[in-house]
């Protein structure tokens, strides 16, 4: 069954609500399995205890953050999704690619913050570095673009030419509407004049992930051998 597996990362915040709802849109039409994960390198918190209290407990904390997770998991999702939860103590950019490897992942959920300029540059962008690394579709949503409490729904696709078989595949497990158009270069212009319910692209316009004010699809369509993130 096409996106039998769902991965969610999360940092345990309201701002992953969006990315969640799509998830489960995909568990109720297609019955896919979800697993939420949340990844932080502990030695490096600075939250609700004195960085020293990471050094000298790293258990305690890497339990109290489990525990957060599952309590997130519980919130944010109804219990008939039966979700299953992973923490790993490790960079986001890693642990969201060797995952989704692990657990052998259909498609990644995730929001971003659709950073650029600047602020992009000083704080990078886990989302990119996730499109730049996995092999795995990634469904990408910018809850400050959306009307976060609007209904959500994939009744109309839009892709380029180049990945019309990718789209095919989601068009017909949603029985939506798949509109193709030959100039890539116009496809934000075009979702938005169609009020498309999610654009599909390739790797080669992942800056699309930061100003579409519509899901996206992500698929690599050129990409280099698997190699490790940098520590």
């Amino acid at each position: 069954m096409a996106y039998e597996r769902i991965l969610v990362p999360t940092d345990l915040s309201e701002f992953d609500n969006l990315a969640i709802r799509y998830a489960l849109l995909f568990h109720q039409r297609l019955g896919s399995k979800i697993t939420m994960l949340h990844a932080e390198e502990v030695s490096w918190l600075d939250a609700e205890h004195p960085v020293g209290y990471y050094f000298d407990n790293p258990n305690e904390a890497k339990e109290e953050l489990r525990t957060r997770l599952i309590e997130f998991a519980h919130r944010t999702t109804p219990e008939s999704a039966r979700v299953a939860t992973i923490f790993v103590d490790d960079a986001p950019e890693r642990a969201i690619v060797a995952k989704a490897k692990e657990i052998h992942a259909d498609l990644i959920v995730m929001a971003t913050h659709g950073r650029s300029g600047l602020r992009r540059a000083i704080l990078g962008s886990v989302t990119e570095s996730v499109l730049r690394h996995t092999t795995v579709p990634v469904l990408t949503v910018t809850p400050q673009l959306f009307a976060t409490d609007a209904p959500i729904a994939l009744k109309t696709i839009l892709c380029p030419a180049a990945l019309a078989g990718e789209a095919k595949e989601i068009a017909g497990a949603f029985d939506a509407k798949l509109i193709v158009i030959d100039d890539a270069a116009r496809i934000l212009a075009v979702a938005d004049e169609i009020r498309a319910d999610l654009i599909v692209a390739g790797t080669t316009e992942e800056h699309i992930t930061r100003v579409s004010r519509h899901p996206v699809l992500t698929f690599a369509l050129v990409h280099e051998p698997e190699t490790a993130l940098a520590v």
